[in-house]
């Protein structure tokens, strides 16, 4: 598809960004530590691998399922910090069907693909969320992508609707 062809939805935060990048190189120890911290978790891995190959194409649970489920169950409990902000089960499931709606709006269904071009924030996790209620695909895209990158990647994913984030 070709970027005219894609309806695209700008979001845009007010929120000051200070960007502080830090360049090391990663060694052999840490890569080594890093390993053994994911040790403790493999039988629940191998687990959880076990049940999502018995999936069919007709199984409706999704995570969207899930999440709501949590929101009944401890509505009230803290689900997302970030930047000082608190998120509840509810309010985080309440503002994620918000957006299911709209995608509906535009047309997503089961199967469709939503681009997401966000940095990492709250917003970029409700659209997920969202995507996951309607049965769509979250396809996430690098917020540094740009020019025959970025479109080589759009033309990967095949989107129905692009979203992206803009910090002002």
């Amino acid at each position: 598809p070709t970027l005219c062809n894609l309806h695209i939805i700008i979001t845009k935060q007010n929120r000051a960004m200070t960007k502080q990048k830090e360049t090391r190189a990663f060694t052999w120890a840490d890569i080594a530590s890093a390993g053994m911290a994911i040790l403790p978790h493999i039988p629940k891995l191998i687990h959880t691998n076990k049940k999502l190959k018995q999936l069919s194409e007709e199984d409706t649970h999704s995570i969207g399922k899930q999440f709501e489920l949590l929101a009944q169950t401890q509505p009230n409990r803290t689900f997302l910090l970030f930047e000082g902000k608190r998120w509840s089960y509810t309010e985080f499931n309440a503002q994620a069907n918000k957006l299911a709606h709209l995608f509906k709006l535009r047309g997503i269904q089961r199967g469709d693909c939503i681009a997401l071009m966000f940095e990492n924030r709250p917003q970029l996790l409700m659209c997920v969320l969202a995507a996951s209620k309607l049965g769509a695909v979250a396809g996430m895209l690098n917020h540094n992508q740009q020019g025959q990158v970025l479109a080589h990647s759009l033309q990967l994913i095949n989107p129905k609707l692009v979203l992206l984030g803009i910090d002002q």
